[in-house]
């Protein structure tokens, strides 16, 4: 009987480009060699741009493109990437669904998490006399 494969593919689209990601074994791997810790622990550790560069350079799947070109086309823009609430979102979203979340459930979390916010905004802002 055959293993299914429960390797999800997740699809992160900027601005009309997309790339395809996914969290295989080899290329998990590959990250962990390039980066000297474990794929997961550095995937839920990103700080920067160039940490999500790493990533996405060595877990695109179906393509070969460099670390330049994956930085240049998705993450150049650094002020919109830095400071716009739906990019980040997207990138979260395909980062959870490729390593096995299923879309609802990030999505619904997501939505769950901005409600608080701004609640505990609104709790905490001053009140007009």
């Amino acid at each position: 009987m055959a293993l299914k494969n429960r390797v999800a593919i997740a699809t992160y689209e900027y601005d009309g480009d997309e790339i395809q990601l996914q969290a295989n074994f080899a290329a998990l791997e590959r990250l962990s060699e390039s980066v000297g810790i474990d794929p997961i622990v550095y995937i839920q550790s990103m700080k920067s741009l160039r940490d999500i560069t790493e990533v996405f350079f060595h877990l695109q799947f179906g393509t070969t493109h460099t670390r330049q070109e994956i930085y240049e086309c998705f993450f150049a823009d650094v002020v919109k990437i830095e400071t716009d609430e739906e990019t980040q979102q997207k990138i979260g979203v395909a980062i959870a669904i490729m390593l096995g979340a299923k879309q609802n459930e990030v999505l619904e979390a997501l939505e769950k998490q901005k409600a608080e916010k701004e609640k505990a905004a609104k709790e905490s802002a001053p009140k007009k006399k």
